[in-house]
């Protein structure tokens, strides 16, 4: 289904599901309005810690014919100097809706054991008490 959308709806489609994945998880979530910026979306999570995100949704497409070395999705976004200075993470999801967070945010977010495109998993009960 998403293959059908533009680019920029794709984009849209994007940063809502990020959203979502977010909010399932127990982050408060606001979104940058403006068009354009080093981020999409700020997530705050009950203890207080902030994270400033750039979401990135990756099409197979963009995979095929690439050496084999190239065919994950963190191979192909990269951050800017502005995104590494404000510590923004890149949040990537594929078209099978898996999520990837780089670079990582340990005690939050940690990868399920698996192949680069695994998912990412939450590593706190979003219901129970903050960490002091």
């Amino acid at each position: 289904m998403l293959k059908k959308l533009s680019r920029v709806q794709r984009g849209a489609a994007g940063e809502a599901f990020a959203m979502y994945w977010l909010l399932e998880r127990g982050w408060w979530v606001a979104c940058n309005f403006s068009a354009t910026g080093p981020f999409d979306l700020v997530a705050v999570h009950r203890d207080g810690k902030v994270v400033l995100l750039d979401v990135k949704f990756c099409s197979y497409d963009e995979f095929r014919g690439a050496p084999r070395h190239r065919r994950s999705l963190r191979s192909y976004r990269v951050r800017t100097a502005l995104q590494k200075l404000l510590r923004v993470h890149l949040l990537l999801i594929d078209e099978d809706l898996s999520v990837l967070i780089e670079p990582a945010i340990p005690g939050y977010f940690e990868k399920e054991v698996g192949g680069d495109d695994a998912q990412v998993m939450p590593t706190r009960d979003p219901t129970g008490p903050p960490d002091q």
